[in-house]
């Protein structure tokens, strides 16, 4: 089958497609639709947004909305407007999950069996309170789909994480996940699903979703799948951070690399730097 990048052409198709529905949703009465029926679409949903949510004090419910991913907190009654922040400059810091926010120890989905890597929230505060742009989680949860664990156990393990964030100062804006493995997937999670890394699609569903520039944002990831998927979406600026990374190579996509998150926030920095001055 021929290969284009590293993908099939299938593959780029199945891409192609899913940049042309977000391009379509994009558009101001597109948004305006999606807004009003999202939150039926995340009711029903399987596994790419976590759509529960709980009754709780008003001061609580910022927190939380934005964890879960609703656009448009007036479907709940609430005058809130999560992406009132969103309109400067169109950039979004994205985390991948394990290996980047706590250390990976294979289809992590207890709050006991979670540890915050060294570095996550000194990363999230810079961007969060110096940059003031969204903080988006990007993570392929194929353990929901192989059986491992359940979507209210991965619910409930981020709603305790968000939490953690906000209490650092360093709010989540979004969770995006992804539950489908294309072998190892039980019944309807068996697919080569286009929001599944190394494919862009949870990226370019965020981007829709945020109204966001991908050439402003940044994505760290401990992992090439990241990494492609990040290039393949467009990123402007992509991270690999751990040690014993292979070198770079005509046939993966270029990346800064960071041995931990202090030093990825040092690159952070910097960058951002230098797209202030060049965008002003």
């Amino acid at each position: 089958m021929a290969k284009f990048g590293g993908f099939s052409r299938r593959q780029h198709e199945c891409c192609a497609r899913h940049r042309a529905r977000c391009a379509q949703i994009s558009q101001p009465e597109s948004r305006v639709r999606m807004r009003r029926a999202q939150h039926d679409r995340m009711q029903q949903s399987r596994g790419h947004m976590i759509g529960h949510i709980m009754p709780l004090p008003a001061q609580e419910w910022r927190i939380l909305l934005s964890c879960y991913g609703v656009a448009d907190t007036e479907l709940h009654g609430m005058s809130l407007s999560v992406d009132a922040r969103l309109s400067n400059n169109r950039s979004a810091l994205f985390l991948d999950r394990d290996g980047v926010i706590n250390i990976d120890r294979g289809y992590v989905h207890k709050i006991d069996e979670f540890e915050f890597a060294s570095g996550i929230f000194d990363l999230a505060r810079f961007w969060a309170q110096e940059i003031d742009r969204p903080i988006i989680v990007i993570s392929n949860q194929s353990g929901i789909g192989r059986g491992y664990f359940e979507e209210n156990a991965f619910a409930e393990l981020t709603d305790w994480m968000c939490r953690r964030f906000a209490a650092e100062g360093a709010p989540i804006a979004r969770v995006y996940h992804c539950p489908f493995h294309p072998e190892h997937g039980i019944g309807s999670y068996k697919a080569d699903h286009p929001w599944r890394k190394p494919f862009p699609g949870m990226f370019l569903q965020a981007a829709a979703d945020f109204d966001l520039d991908l050439d402003r944002c940044i994505a760290v990831g401990d992992r090439l799948t990241d990494i492609q998927a990040a290039a393949e979406a467009g990123i402007g600026l992509r991270i690999l951070v751990g040690v014993g990374h292979p070198e770079q190579s005509a046939g993966l996509a270029t990346y800064a690399h960071a041995v931990g998150l202090p030093e990825a926030l040092a690159i952070v920095r910097s960058y951002s730097s230098q797209a202030s001055a060049t965008h002003g």
